[in-house]
């Protein structure tokens, strides 16, 4: 992958090596995706949480919840001490924020979202050495 689109990681200053996994449904259909990438310019104890979406008809089941626990466990089991998100003001993307925060991810900062003006880019960051 970073032969094919190295161009990519320069660009966004992602280190290569992104991880992503999918839920599937009982008929093995995607209904949901959660990754793990770093950046060239965090410390290598910090990871970021990738593309976590679940399908709209597959949410309120839970898999959001999972998703998101796996992504925890998987970087602690990386030895990260921090995993940070970034999402924005948009309606649909309010019950992600809500369940963040119930997992313990904290509001750190606010900036204009560059793609749509009229959107706040929000960065949140769990402390993983707080998790149990």
């Amino acid at each position: 992958f970073p032969g094919r689109h190295g161009d990519f990681f320069v660009r966004t200053g992602i280190r290569p090596g992104l991880r992503y996994w999918v839920a599937l449904n009982e008929t093995g259909k995607v209904v949901g995706i959660v990754g793990l990438y770093n950046y060239e310019s965090d410390l290598a104890d910090t990871a970021w949480l990738g593309w976590y979406l679940v399908s709209p008809r597959a949410r309120k089941q839970g898999i959001g919840t999972s998703l998101l626990l796996f992504a925890i466990e998987e970087a602690k089991r990386q030895g990260k001490s921090s995993l940070k998100l970034y999402s924005t003001t948009d309606p649909e993307e309010l019950d992600a924020h809500q369940l963040f925060k119930k997992h313990g991810f904290r509001l750190i900062s606010e900036e204009p979202w560059e793609p749509d003006s009229e959107l706040t880019k929000l960065i949140f960051e769990l402390d993983l050495r707080a998790q149990t």
